[in-house]
C-alpha cells in the first residue's frame, strides 16, 4: 500500500505486546517486519532500509534484543533479494550487544563475525569498516579456539567451528577469483610490443595465445593442500557431530544441511570426488533427521551422478533406487517433485546407457526432453537441461549398430544431430546461467556492458559452485570430443577458456587436467615445444614445493574487526588508466620494425653474448616410481591418478615424436600397468567410503579411455616392426579390452582394427602399389632406367670427387648460378658469393665429398668456418659469408628433430631444409665439369646426402634421376643494375605482402617476370627438364614393405578379410568420425575395393576429405536453424504453429535439406557399403550438368607419414564414377617430394621477403618463381602423368563414346580385368592431348599381359579421334585433401584455359545447387554487384606508395566503402562480409 513506515510501527507495537511472553512467540512479527522493510527498500525508502529492530526497541534488554536481531538476520537470509545492507546493520548491532570479555559473549561474537564474513565476501562496505571477510572469519576462529564448552554445547561449538572453516575457504576462494579477474583485465590492455608479421600463417593460432598463461599459475598442489586443510577439518568436525546415534545439538540443523550442500559442491569443484561423496552421505543422514525428503532425494541423486562419473554403475543403481524411494514421500503437485523426478529419469537413462540398454534409455531421455516443465525459466531447471543435453550427446555418439535409425531420428527431431552440437549448446546454456547467477561472465575477459552483483541467498550459494563445476566438466568433454574429431583449434579455444578459469580459482587438480588436455592438442598440432611446456607446468603443479604467500596464509596477529553502521556507498566502476607515453618515446609502431625471425634450434655463439646453456635433462617425475599400493596425495586421488597417467601417455607421444622410441615404449608400459593399479585403489576407496564389502561389478571405468589410448599408441609403434610378435599380443589384448567396453570405446576399437589390417598387409612383404593389383584395372608399368642414367663404375672410380658430385647434384634442386658463371678448376667447394669480401683471418679450407652409393661410415668433413665477432640482434642485418648460415646441429639430430613451434624463417636469406639444389646440369654422356655448389647451408647438404644413402638401392630414386641437356643464358650485368634494382624496399616487400597469395605462396610467374628486362636467368623451354628430389623417407616404404623382384598381388580373399575388419571400423565411427582415423579407413578401404565396386570406391574417396569442415558446418547450420526457430517463435500467435515446424517457408534458406546433405549418418538397412552407396548415388544426381568434380586424395598405409599414392575420383552427372590409383613412388618426382618442395618454396619465400639487399631479393624472387614453375609442370607430367585427362571435360560428340565401346571389347580380350567404357570415353575425349608415352603407359598398365597389342589398339583409337577438339566449355571443381590443397593445381598447363573452382567437398557444390533452386536472391543466383564493394587499404600504415596509388581511385568509385590507413573494427568487417558482395584488402588484414 506504500505505507511501509506505518507497517513498521505496527510491528513495533505488536512486539511490545508480546514483550512478557516467551521470545519464540515473537518470530511471526519479526518475519512481518522483514517483509515490510524489503518492500520499503524496493520502494526506495533508504532511511527505513537502514533501520533495525534495535532502533525501534532500544529500551529492551540486550538478551531479548539479540534474539530478535538473530531472527531478523535469518529472515533476511531467506529473502530472494539483495539484503546485504540490512544484514550488515543487524550484525553491527549484534556485535555491540555481544561483549567479548565473557566466554558467552566471545562465542556469540564469533558466530556474528562468521555472518559478517558472509556479507563482506559479496558486498563492499569499505566506508563502514577497514576489515575484509578474511579478517572477520579469522578473528572468529581465534575466538572459537578459546571457547571451552561442556556437555551438548560441545556439538554446537564444533558445528560453529566447521561453519567458520567453511567460510574461511569460501572467502579465500572468492578473493582469489576476484584478483584473477582483475589481473586478466589488466593483461588485456593494448600494447605495441606484440609481434606483427605480414602474411602470417599462424595468425589464428596467435589469437589463442595467452602470454600470461603460465605466469598466472602461482599455485601448486602443496599450496592447495594447505589452503584446503580448512575444508578437511570442517568435514572431520561435522562427521564427529553428525554420525552419533543421538540427535546432534547444533545451533540450526537446517543451516548445517545447507552448509553441507555448499561443502559438497566445493569438493566437486576442486576435483575431490571421494570427499564429496562423504559429505553427500552426511547430508542424507541430516536430511533423514530433518525429515526433509526433498533434500534426501537430491543428495541421493548427487551421489548417483558422482558414482556414474567415476564409472561405477552398480553402486549408482543402489543410490538411484534410494532416491526414487524418497520421491514417493513427496507431494507430487510441487515443482520440487517434478524436478527431482525428471532428474531421476535422466540418471536412469544414463544408467541404461552404461548397461547397453539403449532403447529403454533413449525412451526415458525423450520423455524428459518432451516434458513441458523442462522449459521453465529458473537456474535449477537450466542445470537439468544441461544434464539432458550432455546425455543427448552421449547417445548420439553411439554407432548405428547400437542406436537404430528410428531412435536416432527421434533424437534429431528434438533439435540436435551431432554430439558436438549438443555439447556446445550445453556449454552455451551454462554460460547463460553464469551470467544470470553471478552477474558477469567469469569465462570471458571482456567486461559486460551491465554487471549485476551476485545475490548471496539460499540456493545461489550452492548453485554458484555447482555451475562452475558443470562448466569445467562440460569443457573437458568438449575438448576431448572436438580434439578426437580433429577440430583442434576449437578444442584449444574451449581448453584455454577452462584453463583460465582454473587459474582464477587456483585449483591445481583441474588446472593440471586441462594442461594435459592442452598438451595433447599441441602434440596433435605437431607443436612439440608447446606440448613440453604444458607438461612441465603440470609437473610444477603436482610436485613442486614452492611456497606461495598471499591470501591463504594466516598472519601472526589477527586483525580486530571494527564496524560502523551506515549506508553502503555505490561503487562507480572506472576503467584502469594506462600510463601516458612519454613524448620522446613516441615513434613508429614496434610491430612494424623488421626484426630477425626467431629460428628454432641453438644459436651460434658470439663474443658479445652469453654462452649457450646446456640442454636440461628431461624431468623424471617421482610418481613414476610409486608402488601400486601407494596412498600418497597423488595416488590416493582418482582425479590426480588419471592426470598423472594421461601425463605419462602424452609424454610417451612426445618421446616417440622426437625419435626416442625406447623411452616412449617404456612410458606406454607404465600406463598399461598404472591404469589397473589406479582402478584397484579407486575400488577400495569406494568400498571404504560407502561401507560396501562386496566388490564392484563391473570395475570402475574412469581410466578406460586412457588405457585404450595406450594400447592404440603401443600398437601403432609396433606397426613399424611387423615381424615383432609383441604387436599381435598388444593388438589381441587391446581389442579384447575395448570390445568389452563397447560402445563408448568404439573409436579406439576402430583404430586397433585399422592397425591390425595394416599389420596383416605389412606381414605379406610386398610392394605397396602391387598389394592391390587384383582390385584395380590399371597398374603402373615398371619403368626401367635408361643406360646412360647410371654412372659407370670406372668413371666414379677414376673421378671420385666429380662422380660423387654428379650423383649428389642429381638429387638437388635446380638453382640459378651466380652471375659470374660457373667456376672451374679445383675440387667442388662452397662458392664465394659475388660482390662480397671475406674477412681477414685464418680460414680452414673444406671440401664436400658426398658418396651416394657407399654405405660405409666416413669421417665428417669440417664445417665451414663462421664469421667472427657476430653480435646477436633482432634487427635485420646482412651477413658477409654464406657459411654463417650453417647450423651446428648434426644431420642425424636434424632428421630426428621434432617439429618446432611455428618454425618459419631463418637468419637473413638462409634457406635450410632437406631439399637441396644444384647449380649446373650435366648432359648425358658428357664429361661433368666442376659445377660450384650453391652458397647454401653445408649441413643441409649432409642431411640430403645421408638421406639418399639411407634409402636402399631399390628404394631411392636419386640414382635414377638425371637432368637432360639444357642451355643457360644470362642477361648482361647492366640490366641487373637498372631501375628495378634501385626500387625501394617498401615496393620489394610490398610485392610479397600485396601480390602473393596468403601464407607466402609464390604464384606462378607471370609474363612480366618470366620475360623482359626483369628476367635474370632463364632456360630454353624446349629443353627444360624437371628437377628431381630424393623421395621422402617417411613414406609408404616405412611400413616394412619391399620392392620384390617379381611383383605379386595379394589374393582377393586376403583383401576381403581386411575389408571385413575395415568395414567394422568404418561403421563404428562413420556416424561421428574422427577426421584422421576416418580418412585413413576410407582410403584404405578404397584401395582394397578398387574397380571391383566403383561406386563404393568413389564414395570412400569423396568421404575421406573435408571431414573437419563438415563437422564445423553442421555446427553452424544448427546455430542458424536455432536462430531461425527463435525468430519464428517471436511471431504473432497465428504464425507460431507454422514457425515451430521444421518445414521452411518459400524464400527461406533450406537449412534442413543442407543439414541432411552434410550429415555423416547414412540411414538405411543393409551391410556395408550398400546404404552408403545408395545415398551417394542420390547425391550424384544433384551434380549440375556440365560440371566435373575431381576428388584428389593421398593414400598412405603408414599413419602419420606422407604417402606417394594418389587416389583420383571423377564425378559427373549421368555417368558412373571413375577412380584411379596413381602410385608415384617410382616416378621421377614422387608426390611426397613435390609437397616437400612446395613447403620449402613457401619457407624460402618468407625468408626472401625479409631480405634487405635488392639484388639478392630479386635473385631469390626469380629463383623461387622458376622453381614454382618447375613444380607446377611436374604436377602434370610426373604426378598425374597420363591421368591428367581425367581433369578435362568429356566430349559430347558421339565419336569418343563409340570408339570407347569398340575399344573396350578389344582391350578386354587383351587381359583388361575391369573394363570400363566411361574411363575410355574420358581418355579418348582428350585424344589430342595424349602423347605416345601416355598411350604406352595406359596400355602397359591396363593390359600387362599383352601390352604391345593394347598399345597398338589404343594408338589406333586415338588416331581416329586426333582431329577432335578438346572440349573447353565444361567447369572443373577440384576437391583436394588437406595435404594437396596447398599445391597450385589450377596453374597446370592443361587447366589454364578451363574454369576451375575449389570446394572443400562435392557436397558444397550440391548445397549451392539446393540454395539456387530455392529461389533465394544471393550472389550465387544474381552474381557479384561491383558497386557493393568494401575495401581495406594499407591497414598498418606500412604501404604508403600503395595507398597513394589506389586511394583516389577507390574513393571515386560509386557505392564503394572502406577504411584507409587503419585496421577495420570487427563490426566493420562483419558488415562488410554480410552487406557487400566484394571484399578487397591491400595489406595484411586478417578476418575475425
Amino acid at each position: 500500500m506504500g505505507k511501509q513506515a506505518q507497517g513498521c510501527k505496527m510491528v513495533t507495537l505488536w512486539l511490545a505486546a508480546l514483550q512478557l511472553c516467551n521470545p519464540e512467540h515473537m518470530t511471526e512479527p519479526v518475519t512481518f517486519w522483514v517483509r515490510v522493510k524489503v518492500d520499503a527498500a524496493r520502494a526506495g525508502d533508504k532511511e527505513l532500509q537502514l533501520k533495525t529492530l534495535r532502533d525501534s526497541l532500544s529500551d529492551w534488554d540486550p538478551e531479548t534484543l539479540a534474539f530478535l536481531l538473530r531472527e531478523e538476520l535469518q529472515g533476511y537470509k531467506a529473502v530472494r533479494a539483495d539484503t546485504g545492507q540490512e544484514r550488515f546493520n543487524i550484525i553491527c548491532d549484534l556485535l555491540e550487544l555481544s561483549p567479548e570479555e565473557t566466554p558467552a559473549g566471545a562465542w556469540a561474537r564469533a558466530t556474528h563475525l562468521v555472518e559478517l564474513a558472509q556479507v563482506l565476501c559479496y558486498h563492499d562496505f569499505a566506508q563502514q569498516t577497514d576489515c575484509s571477510a578474511l579478517d572477520a572469519v579469522r578473528e572468529a576462529l581465534q575466538l572459537l579456539e578459546a571457547v571451552r564448552p561442556e556437555g551438548q554445547a560441545r556439538d554446537r561449538l564444533l558445528d560453529d567451528k566447521a561453519q567458520a572453516l567453511l567460510w574461511l575457504y569460501i572467502c579465500t576462494l572468492e578473493a582469489k577469483m576476484q584478483e584473477g579477474i582483475e589481473r586478466d583485465r589488466r593483461a588485456q590492455a593494448p600494447s605495441n610490443l606484440e609481434e606483427f608479421e605480414v602474411n602470417d600463417l599462424n595468425y589464428e593460432d596467435k589469437l589463442q595465445e595467452d602470454r600470461f598463461l603460465y605466469s598466472n599459475i602461482a599455485f601448486n598442489l602443496a599450496a592447495d593442500a594447505a589452503q584446503s586443510k580448512c575444508l578437511d577439518q570442517a568435514l572431520a568436525l561435522w562427521k564427529e557431530v553428525l554420525t552419533k546415534e543421538q540427535a546432534p545439538a547444533v545451533r540450526c540443523l537446517q543451516q548445517t544441511a545447507a552448509s553441507l550442500q555448499i561443502l559438497a559442491a566445493l569438493y566437486q569443484l576442486v576435483a575431490k570426488p571421494l570427499q564429496a561423496l562423504e559429505v553427500l552421505l552426511l547430508l542424507r543422514v541430516v536430511s533423514e533427521r530433518l525429515e526433509d525428503h526433498a533434500k534426501e532425494a537430491g543428495a541421493s541423486c548427487h551421489i548417483t551422478q558422482l558414482l556414474l562419473t567415476l564409472g561405477c554403475p552398480s553402486y549408482s543403481q543402489l543410490y538411484l533406487e534410494e532416491a526414487e524411494s524418497s520421491l514417493k514421500r513427496l507431494d507430487q503437485s510441487t515443482d520440487t517433485y517434478t524436478l527431482l523426478s525428471l532428474t531421476c529419469d535422466l540418471l536412469r537413462s544414463q544408467l541404461y546407457w552404461t548397461q547397453q540398454k539403449v532403447t529403454e534409455g533413449v525412451s526415458l531421455l525423450l520423455s524428459v526432453l518432451q516434458d513441458p516443465a523442462l522449459q521453465k525459466s529458473s537456474k535449477a531447471w537450466y542445470l537439468l537441461r544441461v544434464q539432458a543435453l550432455q546425455l543427448v550427446a552421449v547417445y548420439l555418439s553411439l554407432p548405428s549398430d547400437s542406436l537404430s535409425d528410428s531412435l536416432w531420428e527421434q533424437l534429431c527431431a528434438q533439435g540436435w544431430q551431432t554430439p558436438e552440437v549438443a555439447l556446445i549448446d550445453s556449454h552455451k546454456l551454462l554460460r547463460s546461467v553464469i551470467l544470470l547467477l553471478m552477474g558477469r561472465d567469469v569465462l570471458s575477459v571482456q567486461k559486460a556492458a551491465v554487471e549485476t552483483p551476485f545475490l548471496d541467498y539460499g540456493e545461489n550459494l550452492v548453485q554458484k559452485w555447482q555451475v562452475l563445476t558443470e562448466v569445467l566438466s562440460c569443457s573437458e568433454k568438449l575438448v576431448c570430443h572436438l580434439g578426437r574429431l580433429g577440430s583442434v583449434s576449437e578444442a584449444k579455444a574451449f581448453c584455454l577458456e577452462a584453463l583460465k578459469l582454473t587459474t582464477k580459482l587456483q585449483i591445481p587438480r583441474q588446472c593440471a587436467l586441462f594442461l594435459v588436455l592442452k598438451s595433447e592438442l599441441e602434440l596433435t598440432r605437431s607443436d612439440v615445444d608447446l606440448c613440453q611446456s604444458d607438461l612441465q607446468q603440470v609437473l610444477f603443479l603436482l610436485e613442486s614445493c614452492t611456497e606461495f604467500g598471499g591470501l591463504a596464509q594466516h598472519p601472526d596477529s589477527v586483525k580486530k574487526v571494527h564496524l560502523q553502521k551506515g549506508k553502503q556507498q555505490a561503487q562507480v566502476p572506472c576503467p584502469p588508466q594506462l600510463p601516458e607515453e612519454e613524448p620522446f618515446l613516441k615513434g613508429p609502431a614496434l610491430e612494424l620494425v623488421a626484426t630477425v625471425a626467431k629460428e628454432p634450434g641453438p644459436i651460434a655463439p658470439s663474443t658479445n653474448s652469453s654462452p649457450i646453456l646446456k640442454t636440461k635433462p628431461q624431468p623424471s617425475p617421482s610418481f613414476l616410481s610409486h608402488s601400486p599400493t601407494c596412498d600418497c596425495l597423488l595416488c590416493a586421488s582418482p582425479v590426480l591418478s588419471a592426470v598423472c597417467l594421461r601425463w605419462v601417455l602424452v609424454t610417451a607421444g612426445v618421446r616417440l615424436a622426437m625419435g626416442h622410441q625406447a623411452q616412449g615404449l617404456d612410458l606406454l608400459q607404465v600406463v598399461l600397468k598404472g591404469c589397473p593399479a589406479a582402478t584397484k585403489r579407486l575400488t577400495r576407496a569406494l568400498q571404504a567410503a560407502l561401507n560396501h564389502k562386496t566388490p564392484l561389478t563391473p570395475i570402475p571405468s574412469l581410466l578406460d579411455e586412457t588405457l585404450a589410448q595406450a594400447y592404440t599408441q603401443l600398437a601403432l609403434e609396433g606397426l613399424c616392426q611387423p615381424s615383432n610378435k609383441s604387436l599381435w599380443k598388444v593388438l589381441e589384448s587391446g581389442l579384447k579390452f575395448v570390445t568389452s567396453r563397447i560402445p563408448y570405446l568404439e573409436p579406439w576399437r576402430a583404430n586397433l582394427l585399422l592397425i591390425q589390417s595394416l599389420a596383416k598387409l605389412a606381414g605379406l612383404s610386398c610392394y605397396i602399389p602391387q598389394c592391390f593389383a587384383g582390385c584395380w584395372g590399371w597398374q603402373p608399368p615398371l619403368i626401367k632406367s635408361p643406360p646412360d642414367s647410371e654412372p659407370s663404375k670406372t668413371q666414379s672410380q677414376k673421378r671420385p670427387g666429380r662422380g660423387r658430385q654428379q650423383v649428389a647434384s642429381a638429387s638437388l634442386r635446380l638453382r640459378l648460378p651466380s652471375q659470374n658463371g660457373l667456376e672451374g678448376g679445383g675440387p667442388p667447394c662452397t662458392p664465394k658469393p659475388p660482390g662480397r669480401v671475406r674477412q681477414a683471418g685464418p680460414r680452414v679450407p673444406f671440401t664436400v665429398f658426398e658418396e651416394v652409393y657407399s654405405t660405409k661410415n666416413k669421417p665428417e668433413v669440417p664445417q665451414a668456418p663462421r664469421v667472427q665477432r657476430r653480435v646477436q640482434t633482432r634487427l635485420k642485418v646482412n651477413f658477409s659469408d654464406d657459411s654463417d648460415l650453417e647450423d651446428p646441429v648434426s644431420a642425424k639430430a636434424q632428421l630426428a628433430k621434432e617439429p618446432k613451434r611455428r618454425g618459419t624463417a631463418g637468419r637473413g636469406r638462409a634457406r635450410k631444409g632437406l631439399n637441396l639444389k644444384t647449380d649446373a646440369v650435366v648432359a648425358p654422356g658428357s664429361t661433368p665439369g666442376h659445377p660450384s655448389l650453391s652458397g647454401r647451408s653445408q649441413q643441409a647438404k649432409k642431411v640430403a646426402s645421408r638421406h639418399c644413402e639411407e634409402q636402399g638401392p631399390q628404394d631411392t630414386l636419386c640414382d635414377q634421376a638425371r637432368l637432360g641437356p639444357e642451355v643457360m643464358r644470362t642477361i648482361p650485368e647492366e640490366e641487373l643494375t637498372g631501375n628495378w634494382s634501385e626500387m625501394s624496399f617498401e615496393i620489394l616487400r610490398g610485392s610479397d605482402g600485396e601480390d602473393s597469395a596468403s601464407g607466402g605462396k609464390a604464384p606462378a610467374p607471370g609474363p612480366d617476370i618470366a620475360t623482359g628486362e626483369r628476367e635474370l636467368l632463364r632456360r630454353d623451354s624446349s629443353k627444360e627438364e624437371l628437377p628431381t628430389l630424393c623421395p621422402d623417407k617417411g613414406s609408404d616404404r616405412d611400413l616394412g614393405l619391399r620392392l620384390p623382384s617379381a611383383p605379386a598381388a595379394i589374393g582377393l580373399s586376403t583383401l576381403d578379410s581386411i575389408c571385413d575388419s575395415l568395414s567394422i571400423a568404418f561403421r563404428g565411427v562413420s556416424h561421428c568420425p574422427p577426421s584422421g582415423l576416418y580418412a585413413h579407413i576410407c582410403r584404405f578401404l578404397a584401395l582394397c575395393l578398387g574397380h571391383r565396386d566403383p561406386y563404393a570406391t568413389a564414395f570412400l574417396v569423396s568421404e575421406s576429405v573435408s571431414i573437419t569442415c563438415r563437422h564445423q558446418l553442421l555446427t553452424y547450420l544448427h546455430r542458424r536453424l536455432s536462430k531461425a526457430q527463435k525468430h519464428r517463435g517471436s511471431l504473432e500467435m497465428t504464425e507460431q504453429l507454422q514457425g515451430l515446424s521444421l518445414q521452411e517457408r518459400p524464400g527461406d534458406v533450406p537449412l534442413t535439406r543442407i543439414q541432411h546433405l552434410f550429415s555423416f549418418r547414412a540411414s538405411g538397412s543393409g551391410h556395408f557399403p550398400q546404404p552408403e552407396k545408395e545415398r551417394f548415388q542420390d547425391c550424384l544426381v544433384l551434380i549440375p550438368s556440365g560440371v566435373t568434380v575431381c576428388v584428389l586424395a593421398v593414400a598412405t598405409l603408414q599413419p602419420g607419414t606422407m604417402g606417394n599414392t594418389l587416389l583420383l575420383t571423377r564425378l559427373e552427372k549421368g555417368s558412373p564414377p571413375v577412380t584411379v590409383q596413381i602410385p608415384t613412388a617410382q616416378n621421377k618426382l614422387p608426390l611426397s617430394s613435390v609437397l616437400s618442395e612446395f613447403d620449402a618454396i613457401q619457407k624460402e619465400q618468407k625468408e626472401n621477403s625479409s631480405c634487405t639487399d635488392k639484388r639478392e631479393w630479386w635473385t631469390g624472387r626469380l629463383e623461387l618463381d622458376h622453381r614454382m614453375e618447375a613444380l607446377i609442370t611436374s604436377l602434370e607430367k610426373s604426378v598425374l602423368g597420363c591421368w591428367r585427362v581425367l581433369l578435362l571435360p568429356s566430349s559430347e560428340e558421339p565419336g569418343p563414346a563409340q570408339e570407347a565401346s569398340h575399344l573396350q571389347e578389344q582391350l578386354q580380350k587383351c587381359g583388361w580385368k575391369y573394363p570400363d567404357s566411361t574411363l575410355l570415353k574420358i581418355v579418348l575425349s582428350s585424344a589430342s592431348t595424349l602423347s605416345p608415352q601416355d598411350i604406352q603407359t595406359l596400355a602397359y598398365g591396363l593390359c600387362p599381359t599383352q601390352p604391345e597389342r593394347a598399345q597398338k589398339l589404343l594408338s589406333e583409337a586415338v588416331g581416329h579421334l586426333q582431329g577432335l577438339p578438346v572440349p573447353s566449355d565444361g567447369h572443373l571443381v577440384l576437391v583436394l585433401d588437406k595435404d594437396l590443397q596447398k599445391l597450385p593445381w589450377e596453374s597446370m598447363p592443361s587447366l589454364q584455359t578451363l574454369p576451375v573452382t575449389r570446394l572443400p567437398s562435392f557436397r558444397f557444390l550440391l548445397s549451392y545447387s539446393i540454395v539456387k533452386e530455392s529461389g533465394i536472391s544471393s550472389v550465387l543466383s544474381q552474381g557479384v554487384d561491383p558497386q557493393r564493394t568494401f575495401y581495406v587499404l594499407n591497414p598498418h600504415n606500412n604501404l604508403s606508395s600503395t595507398e597513394e596509388h589506389f586511394r583516389a581511385t577507390f574513393s571515386s568509385e560509386a557505392g564503394w566503402k572502406g577504411v584507409v590507413g587503419e585496421v577495420p573494427s570487427p563490426k566493420q568487417v562483419e558488415a562488410a562480409l554480410t552487406e557487400h558482395d566484394l571484399y578487397m584488402a591491400w595489406g595484411w588484414c586478417p578476418l575475425p
